[in-house]
């Protein structure tokens, strides 16, 4: 076994290893595909009520949210609380860094970005799991 810095021991099959390659790689064709504005369908999963559980669709302009409405029906929804893509592959990478007892990710294998993902934070901990689906990834029309 491996000592880190931080004291942490870490076997050659660390899930959280396995993670961080898949995230870079991911983030590498994502960033290659150079989409700054655009808009996709998020949905998050959470012990939480809707409306935070409701599918959304995230506009996104020189990757900062500028809008967001539900799914179902358009209104706007306050985007405080939603993510670009970017900012998807940031929750990703600081869980990882922060060692969460678990992280789950698949990939959109043409474009890179993360279509499901999971976190668990703390195995102790009932209830903060944080789950999201992202799909349906479209270029923004000038």
């Amino acid at each position: 076994m491996l000592l880190s810095a931080s004291g942490c021991l870490f076997g050659p099959d660390d899930p959280l290893d396995g993670e961080r390659k898949r995230l870079v790689e991911a983030r590498t064709l994502w960033r290659a595909q150079g989409l700054m504005d655009y808009r996709y369908t998020f949905r998050r999963s959470c012990f939480c009520a809707p409306p935070a559980t409701d599918p959304v669709i995230v506009t996104v302009r020189g990757n900062a949210v500028v809008f967001v409405a539900r799914a179902d029906d358009g209104a706007p929804v306050d985007p405080a609380s939603y993510d670009s893509i970017e900012g998807l592959f940031r929750l990703l990478e600081e869980a990882i860094d922060q060692e969460a007892h678990q992280v789950r990710a698949e990939y959109d294998a043409e474009l890179g970005f993360p279509k499901t993902a999971f976190i668990d934070r703390d195995a102790m901990i009932a209830d903060e799991e944080l789950g999201f689906e992202a799909s349906g990834v479209q270029p923004n029309r000038p």
